[in-house]
């Protein structure tokens, strides 16, 4: 799940996003996006208010999608041996955290 401000966003399977919009105590249930491309291993999700970002573990590639759910690039990230647990974005980078033998680590993807 990824909240930005008052919307916030879950990947329900392999082509599906659900978005949310949070009003005071109240969710409310806004769309579906389709993704163009369907996402196998997806370990990290990420919506930075443009695009969202999504791991695709077997084929070692971070999906990016427009708000509409098609998808406009790809990055190819090294095997995706270890277990992916995110990514998110702080100052401009794209990071993704991987569990590399007994530590977790971050390591900039862009």
């Amino acid at each position: 799940m990824v909240i930005l401000e008052d919307v916030f966003y879950i990947l329900t399977s392999t082509t599906n996003v659900r978005k949310y919009t949070i009003s005071g105590t109240t969710i409310t249930f806004v769309s579906d996006i389709t993704l163009s491309n369907a996402i196998t291993s997806a370990y990290g999700f990420h919506w930075d208010g443009t695009s969202f970002y999504v791991t695709d573990g077997t084929n070692n590639l971070i999906r990016i999608f427009n708000s509409s759910g098609t998808q406009t690039a790809t990055i190819a990230v090294f095997p995706l041996t270890a277990a992916t647990y995110g990514l998110f974005i702080d100052n401009g980078l794209l990071w993704s955290a991987f569990q590399l033998r007994d530590y977790v680590t971050c390591i900039p993807i862009t």
